[in-house]
């Protein structure tokens, strides 16, 4: 099983806490090129009766809710949730100086522990992809969601980060001796490619909203923090001296890089809205 989706490694190491989560969104708020606040962006899309029950599925820490703090109707009872315990206290950190009324909820989303058509919305942004059984995940939250209730789901393409993964290939992935394999952005189990087909199992309707961006990265140093919170390095390479040769070796690559001018990373992300 891809470590993507090993729940073990996902709650153990990678979002144990908050630490891997914020550098990759420090490079996305630095760097992209369309300055609207994703977060926000979401929020816009939502359409949601001034009353009602809300489910977020992999809240993380309560990142979407900080950036939309003053827009959150006072009539919604909303249930964060998040797999990981760390994630989960990150969030009530969060949570606890937000005027909402949130309750909080260690959530598998393969067993969602609610009765049928509790939900008005649920909400499942970037983490789809983490589920082991994603089909059995999807028919949960279609059991939990009320007629005519909805699911928005924002995810990646096939392309996203490419750049990237390019990076990780040519100048890290030779030159370290690792037990476990370099974790890469492509391949993910929902995306937005085939994310429509998936989700039209439960769901008769469907739609995309794609979000418009790229990155122009200026500075090496919060390139490479992104690619340290995607695999843990430290964890996996045995020989930490060479790790550090590597990754110096990796930093003047990219200042060389940068001396040409900004490096462009695509992005490909949007949101799908299923009901």
């Amino acid at each position: 099983m891809s470590r993507t989706r090993d729940q073990a490694y996902l709650v153990g190491e990678q979002y144990k806490n908050a630490d891997n989560l914020r550098a990759r969104i420090d490079l996305h708020e630095r760097f992209s090129s369309n300055k609207e606040v994703f977060a926000r962006w979401l929020f816009d899309q939502i359409i949601a009766p001034p009353e009602a029950k809300v489910l977020e599925l992999g809240t993380g820490p309560a990142h979407f809710w900080r950036k939309n703090s003053e827009r959150i109707p006072q009539g919604w009872q909303i249930t964060l949730s998040d797999l990981s315990p760390g994630m989960l206290e990150e969030a009530k950190k969060v949570g606890s100086s937000l005027m909402a009324d949130f309750d909080y909820k260690l959530i598998d989303a393969q067993t969602i522990p609610f009765a049928d058509a509790h939900f008005d919305l649920v909400i499942a942004n970037h983490m789809l992809y983490h589920v082991p059984d994603l089909d059995k995940a999807i028919a949960e939250i279609r059991r939990v969601l009320k007629p005519g209730g909805k699911l928005y789901a924002a995810t990646n393409g096939q392309d996203h980060m490419k750049e990237l993964d390019q990076f990780i290939l040519e100048h890290l992935k030779p030159k370290l001796d690792s037990e476990q394999p370099f974790e890469l952005l492509q391949g993910l189990s929902f995306r937005l490619e085939n994310g429509k087909e998936t989700l039209q199992k439960q769901f008769d309707n469907v739609e995309l909203y794609p979000f418009d961006d790229h990155l122009e990265v200026t500075e090496a140093e919060p390139f490479l923090a992104y690619i340290y919170s995607m695999n843990r390095l430290q964890s996996i390479v045995l020989d930490q001296a060479l790790l550090a040769k590597v990754m110096q070796e990796a930093k003047v690559a990219l200042d060389q890089k940068l001396e040409l001018g900004p490096i462009y990373v695509t992005k490909s992300t949007g949101l799908f809205a299923a009901f």
